[in-house]
């Protein structure tokens, strides 16, 4: 089955410090070259992983004004029932990343451990594909059970 991919929509932000007349634009312009990484990267995997049922979520800094060439990294986490693909996946992220000198942090989410960690990805707009089975809805939903049950201890 294949899946419909979502194009990856514009979203800037802006640290209240870092606001001036004359940096706007240069940051503006680093933020579209990021953009236009993570397209690379989702035409990439999309075509290595035609056909099968996965998602890859990118959250983070990378895709905001915070993002800091040297200091930060990208954020990715990826959902298949099938962990070979996962594994296939991250080997090509991560070789696609450090042929650009950019660090990662790539994961896979494991549906059998609901934790508020997975929160950030699962609430991510930005998505490869539309593949978000009700089995990652209920997760999303018990990851949030967990994050208020310990919010409340």
């Amino acid at each position: 089955m294949k899946y419909k991919i979502k194009k990856i929509e514009r979203e800037v932000e802006l640290d209240d410090e870092l606001v001036s007349v004359n940096n706007i634009q240069s940051f503006s312009q680093a933020l579209l070259g990021r953009l236009e990484t993570i397209r690379e990267l989702q035409n990439l995997v999309c075509s290595k992983l035609d056909g099968k049922d996965f998602n890859v979520f990118i959250f983070g800094s990378f895709l905001t004004e915070r993002y800091r060439p040297g200091k930060s990294d990208i954020d990715i986490a990826f959902y298949s029932r099938n962990f070979d693909d996962y594994l296939d996946a991250a080997a090509l992220m991560e070789d696609f990343f450090n042929e650009r000198d950019i660090p990662q942090d790539i994961f896979f989410i494991d549906t059998r451990v609901p934790e508020p960690v997975f929160l950030a990805p699962l609430s991510s707009p930005v998505r490869f594909t539309d593949y978000f089975p009700e089995e990652l809805k209920q997760f999303r939903e018990e990851c949030l059970e967990v994050q208020k049950r310990r919010l409340l201890e």
